[in-house]
């Protein structure tokens, strides 16, 4: 090849380049691309969730029961005062009293998700809490899924920052969600559930598009869209039958688990947009009280067992990194004091510190400390 053609061939293949980077960006997005399902198996409920964020650490809190709280709020009128009815496990990224799922002494147990066409209600009258403040306050005063959603029609809700529904079940194994369509709340349980599954998209639109693509014979495969994956998840909730029920648990969360991909990092590059992968994977047993885990950077499975803590309220609350242990978590639970709250919520804020400038961190990280014991 002489010269002369060399400079006309390179800028094509640069300007190819480009093309390709730039068709990767404009349709690359933040996938949140969380998961749950639910199935029941020798007389016991595994309710298995993959929380998919842009990064993984975290605080597991073992929160008591009595304490009397106040919620969260930057106006007076949305106040709501409660006594903890329920000690509680739960894990949180943004800060105690902030969680993502946990699970309470009753057998209640809850995680989140991201909606993506979620419409919210008008904030009520009667007292509004946060997106994660609202599963605090149910784990404190909810025993079943019955409970919970009565309690979600007393209290309204205030987004903050995510558009989120909520998946719940209980030690009698049923199961409900809780979400926002349309400018209402909406609830699906029993009949009206006949998939134990969610991702990312409401409920009615994921179950049609699943029951569409069943009735045509075609067998959804791509994680990254959100209905596919509420289909896979359920189908693989179903099936693994040769499998024992807490490794189906974990088939079936590694089969829509988010890994790295080119459109992502492309898009972390050059818009500084990081990506979200699946950081926590976790499996609520309800009947049994155990609550078991395995993180990104910890594979080990560990586990905690609600019916061998203390949930008084003098006993405190206690805390282990979400990232450590191995086997029983309960030996190495230790207080849990200010500054390790602290120092994850600087830590998780840091991105959308324009949000949430030192001086509100400050206030997140000090706000449990309010908290007395009757």
């Amino acid at each position: 090849m002489n010269n002369h053609d060399s400079r006309r061939v390179w800028p094509r293949s640069l300007k190819l380049l480009w093309l390709c980077s730039a068709i990767l960006l404009l349709t690359a997005r933040p996938d949140q691309a969380c998961t749950v399902a639910a199935f029941s198996e020798q007389g016991q409920l595994f309710f298995a969730a993959n929380y998919d964020f842009a990064y993984e650490q975290g605080l597991l809190f073992v929160n008591p029961r009595g304490l009397q709280k106040s919620n969260l709020r930057d106006v007076e009128s949305d106040r709501i005062d409660w006594q903890a009815r329920y000690g509680s496990v739960t894990l949180n990224q943004f800060g105690r009293e902030l969680p993502t799922g946990g699970m309470n002494e009753a057998g209640l147990a809850i995680e989140l998700l991201w909606q993506d066409d979620a419409v919210y209600p008008p904030p009520a009258e009667r007292g509004n809490l946060n997106e994660l403040q609202w599963i605090q306050y149910q784990l404190d005063l909810s025993a079943t899924v019955s409970d919970a959603i009565a309690a979600a029609r007393r209290v309204g809700i205030r987004r903050v920052v995510l558009p989120v529904h909520y998946f719940l079940c209980d030690r009698s194994a049923a199961c409900a969600i809780i979400e926002f369509v349309d400018g209402r709340m909406t609830v699906f349980s029993g009949a009206a559930l006949p998939r134990r599954a969610l991702a990312n998209t409401s409920y009615a639109v994921s179950l049609a598009y699943a029951e569409r693509a069943e009735s045509r014979g075609e067998l959804p495969d791509d994680i990254y869209d959100h209905r596919q994956r509420f289909a896979i998840a359920f189908h693989q909730s179903q099936g693994n039958a040769q499998l024992a029920p807490l490794d189906r648990a974990y088939a079936t969360l590694r089969a829509v688990s988010a890994q790295p991909r080119w459109r992502d990092l492309l898009a972390w590059i050059f818009h500084g947009t990081a990506p979200g992968f699946t950081q926590w994977s976790i499996v609520y047993q309800p009947q049994a009280g155990r609550i078991s885990l395995r993180t990104r950077s910890n594979a080990q499975l560990r586990w905690i067992d609600l019916s061998q803590l203390q949930f008084a309220c003098r006993a405190g609350a206690r805390t282990i990194d979400i990232n450590s242990g191995a086997g029983d978590l309960r030996p190495l639970l230790h207080p849990a004091g200010a500054e390790q709250n602290a120092a994850l919520i600087r830590q998780s804020y840091a991105p959308i510190a324009d949000q949430f400038p030192p001086e509100v961190q400050q206030a997140l990280a000090a706000y449990p400390e309010t908290f007395r014991c009757p």
